[in-house]
C-alpha cells in the first residue's frame, strides 16, 4: 500500500515509478486544488473506466472513497468507479497549498520572479 502525503516536490519525485514530466504534472495539479492524484501502471489502465490526466494514460485525478485489504476503490468527479490494486497504485495526497516544481522555480526566474 503506497500512500504519499505531498509537502514538497520531492515527495513525489522520491517515488521511483514516477518520472519528471509525471511528478510535475502532479505537483501542478496539488497546487492547483486537487485533493489526490493517483498513479497506475499503463499495463493495468487498458481496462479502467477511469479518465486519465490529459496527455497521458497512468494519472488519475480520484478520490479514495473505499478500500479492502487488497484494494483502493477510486471515484471520480463524474461518478465513475474503479476498484486498483494497492500494490500496484501510489496515492499522492495534498498536504500543502504550493508544491513548486523545478520548471515552476525556472520559469520564474525567467521572468525575474523572486518566491
Amino acid at each position: 500500500m503506497t500512500m504519499v502525503s505531498v509537502e514538497t516536490y520531492g515527495d513525489i519525485n522520491s517515488r521511483s515509478e514516477i518520472s519528471g514530466r509525471g511528478a510535475d504534472v502532479i505537483a501542478e495539479l496539488l497546487s492547483e486544488g486537487v485533493e489526490t492524484v493517483v498513479y497506475v501502471p499503463g499495463w493495468m489502465v487498458d481496462d479502467y473506466a477511469l479518465d486519465p490526466v490529459a496527455g497521458g494514460k497512468t494519472l488519475y485525478v480520484a478520490s479514495v472513497t473505499d478500500y479492502s485489504d487488497a484494494a483502493w476503490m477510486l471515484s471520480q468527479p463524474d461518478g465513475s468507479t474503479e476498484f486498483v490494486a494497492k500494490s500496484q497504485a501510489v496515492v499522492f495526497q495534498r498536504a500543502s497549498d504550493s508544491i513548486q516544481s523545478p520548471q515552476q522555480g525556472l520559469d520564474q526566474f525567467e521572468r525575474g520572479e523572486s518566491r
